[in-house]
C-alpha cells in the first residue's frame, strides 16, 4: 500500500474511533477532508460496501483491532499512527499489532512524521540505522511496547565502519528513542570506536529517554601511545557546521562499559542548547559524562565546542580508570567533565567514588573551558579531588570565568594524594568559589592550588570542616602552603567563611542534608 493511502486510512479510523471510544486520546482530524481523500483514491466505496450502508460498529472494530487490542493488552494507551516489529514478525506483513514486521531497518524506512514504531519484547540481534525524520510537531518515536522490553543485543555483530553503533542517528531530525535496552556490542579492532547509541551530523530535536545501555566494549590492544581503543555508551558528535540543537538525553541508565580512551556519555563538538538530565551512569573504566570542545569534531573551529547546555539531576559513580590499558595505573577519570565546553550549567548532580568528581579543564593548548556554573551538587568519596579546574599540565588550555556555588564536597582525595577537596591545576583564572561546604578527610587539605598561573580566583562564604576536627586545615594557594583559615584570609579570600561542623543529618547513610543549627544555613552554603 502506498504511504498516502495508508496515512488517510489511519486518519479515517481515528475519527470513527473518537465517536465510539470517546474516552481514548486519539488525535482529531477533519473527517470531511479525510473522507474526500479516501473517495478520491477509490477506497471508501469498498470500505462501506458491507450491507450497502456506512461502516458498521463491527467493521470499525475489526479494522481497528490492532490499536484497541494493544491498549487492552498493556493497560496503556498506545500512540495513534503506531506500527510494530516483533522477533516473530515478517517484513511481508503490514506492520500492525497482529501482523508485525521483523527487521528494524525495514520498519524505520516505512516511518513518516508522527509515527511510532513499537518493538515488541524480545532480543533483536540487529543494528538500527535511523533513516527517517519527524518534525517539531510530529516527531518519530522508536520505543519498546508498553510493559515490554526490546533488547538490541550486539553479541557477535560485526562493525560496519570504524565508528559504529547499535543504534545510529545521522542527519535526522525530531526522533525520539525510548525505553530500549542496548547491550553487548564489542570490538577487538584497534583504531575503532563502538557505541550503544550514536547521534552525529546535522540533527535537531533528538530525544534519548529512559534507555538502558550497558556492556558496550572495545577490548582492542592499544598502540604505543596508548591509543586505538575507544567506546561510548551514548555519544553525540556535532560533526557538521549545522548545529545539533534541542538535544535531550533524559532518564537513561548507562553502565558497565569498557571505554578505552573515551567516555560513557559524551556530547562533543557543534552541539548547543541541550539537556542531559536524570541519567544514572556507573561502573565504567573512564569518564562518566563529558562535554567536549576543540577535538576537531566540527570542521569550523569556532563551532567546535559543546555549549549552552544543562547537566542536571544525574547520578554518577564507580568511575575508575586504573587498569584501563589506555591509562595504565593512572586514576584520572572524572564523574562529570567539561573539556573545552562553555556556558554549561552543572547542577543537582550526585557524584561519588570517581577518580575526580567534577572537572573543568581544556586538554588543548590555547583553548579554554569557560563561564560554566557548577551548583547544588553533592560530590563525595572520590579518589583525587572533588573538583578540579585548569589544564592538567602546562601544555594544556585554561579554565576561567567559572562559578562554583552551593555544592557539598565530602571526604574526597581518598588516596591521600594531596589533591584536597579542590585542585586548581594550571591556568585556572578568575573563577568564583562561594557558598560551598568542604568537609576534608584526616589529611585536612581543602584547596590544592599548584601553580602561580592561577590568578584572580576568589573564595568566600564557605563552610570548612574536617574529619580531624582540627582548625589547622591546609590551603595550598599559588603553590604556597597556608595553615588555618585565619592565615588564609590574608590572601583576601574567605573573609566571611567559617570553620565549623556543618552538622550533616546522616552522612553514613548518604544523607547530607544539614540540621537546623548548621552554620551552613546562616551562610547559605552547600547543596540545598
Amino acid at each position: 500500500m502506498c504511504n498516502a493511502v495508508r496515512y488517510c486510512r489511519k486518519k479515517f479510523l481515528a475519527e470513527k474511533l473518537i465517536v465510539r471510544y470517546h474516552y481514548t486520546k486519539i488525535i482529531r482530524h477533519s473527517l470531511p477532508v479525510v473522507l474526500a481523500a479516501i473517495l478520491a483514491m477509490g477506497t471508501f466505496a469498498s470500505a462501506c460496501s458491507k450491507n450497502g450502508s456506512d461502516m458498521t460498529d463491527e467493521t470499525i472494530t475489526k479494522a481497528s483491532s490492532t490499536k484497541i487490542h494493544a491498549a487492552e493488552e498493556s493497560g496503556t494507551q498506545v500512540a495513534a499512527g503506531a506500527f510494530y516489529v516483533s522477533t516473530t514478525g515478517s517484513d511481508k506483513n503490514k506492520g500492525t499489532y497482529e501482523s508485525p514486521w521483523a527487521t528494524l531497518s525495514y520498519a524505520v524506512d516505512q516511518l513518516r512524521p508522527g509515527d511510532t514504531l513499537y518493538l515488541r519484547g524480545g532480543i533483536y540481534s540487529q543494528k538500527l540505522l535511523m533513516t527517517s525524520s519527524g518534525t517539531d510537531e510530529k516527531p518519530i518515536t522508536i520505543s519498546s511496547y508498553p510493559e515490554e522490553t526490546a533488547v538490541l543485543d550486539g553479541t557477535g555483530l560485526p562493525m560496519s565502519s570504524s565508528m559504529d553503533a547499535m543504534l545510529h542517528v545521522v542527519d535526522q531530525n525530531y526522533v525520539r528513542i525510548e525505553r530500549l535496552e542496548i547491550c553487548n556490542y564489542t570490538t577487538s579492532k584497534t583504531g575503532t570506536c563502538v557505541a550503544g547509541i550514536l547521534v552525529e551530523g546535522a540533527c535537531a530535536g533528538i530525544e534519548l529517554r529512559n534507555n538502558n545501555v550497558h556492556h558496550i566494549a572495545n577490548i582492542a590492544a592499544v598502540d604505543g601511545d596508548l591509543n586505538g581503543r575507544d567506546a561510548h555508551g551514548i555519544a553525540v558528535y556535532g560533526s557538521s557546521n549545522v548545529t545539533i540543537a534541542d538535544l535531550k538525553i533524559i532518564g537513561n541508565e548507562v553502565s558497565n562499559c569498557t571505554l578505552g580512551s573515551s567516555e560513557a556519555l559524551t556530547v562533543n563538538g557543534n552541539v548547543a542548547g541541550f539537556t542531559v538530565s536524570g541519567n544514572r551512569v556507573y561502573n565504567h573504566d573512564n569518564i562518566g559524562i563529558v562535554f567536549i570542545g576543540y577535538e576537531g569534531t566540527c570542521p569550523t573551529t569556532s563551532l567546535d565546542r559543546a555549549r549552552d547546555g544543562v547537566c542536571s539531576g544525574n547520578t554518577v559513580y564507580n568511575i575508575e580508570s586504573s587498569g584501563n590499558p589506555a591509562y595504565g595505573p593512572d586514576q584520572s577519570a572524572d564523574g562529570i567533565y567539561c573539556d573545552g565546553a562553555t556556558r554549561i550549567t552543572i547542577k543537582d548532580n550526585v557524584v561519588h567514588n570517581a577518580n575526580y568528581g567534577i572537572e573543568l579543564a581544556s586538554e588543548h593548548g590555547g583553548r579554554d573551558t569557560s563561564y560554566n556554573t557548577v551548583s547544588n551538587n553533592l560530590v563525595y568519596f572520590c579518589t583525587n579531588a572533588g573538583l578540579a579546574m585548569g589544564g592538567y599540565d602546562t601544555d594544556r588550555g585554561s579554565s576561567f570565568g567559572n562559578t562554583i556555588t552551593h555544592n557539598t564536597f565530602y571526604k574526597n582525595d581518598t588516596s591521600n594524594g594531596g589533591f584536597g577537596e579542590i585542585n586548581l591545576q594550571y591556568f585556572a583564572t578568575d573563577n568564583t568559589i562561594a557558598n560551598n561546604i568542604f568537609y576534608a578527610s584526616v589529611q585536612n587539605i581543602f584547596v590544592s592550588d599548584v601553580d602561580t598561573t592561577n590568578t584572580g580566583n576568589t573564595m568566600n562564604s564557605n563552610v570548612y570542616y574536617s574529619e580531624a576536627e582540627d582548625e589547622s586545615g591546609i590551603w595550598i594557594w599559588q603553590n604556597i602552603e597556608i595553615v588555618g583559615l585565619e592565615a588564609f584570609r590574608t590572601t583576601g579570600n574567605d573573609t566571611k567563611s567559617v570553620f565549623a561542623d556543618p552538622l550533616f543529618a546522616n552522612p553514613s547513610a548518604d544523607d547530607f542534608s544539614v540540621m537546623a543549627k548548621s552554620p551552613a544555613i546562616t551562610l547559605d552554603a552547600g547543596k540545598r
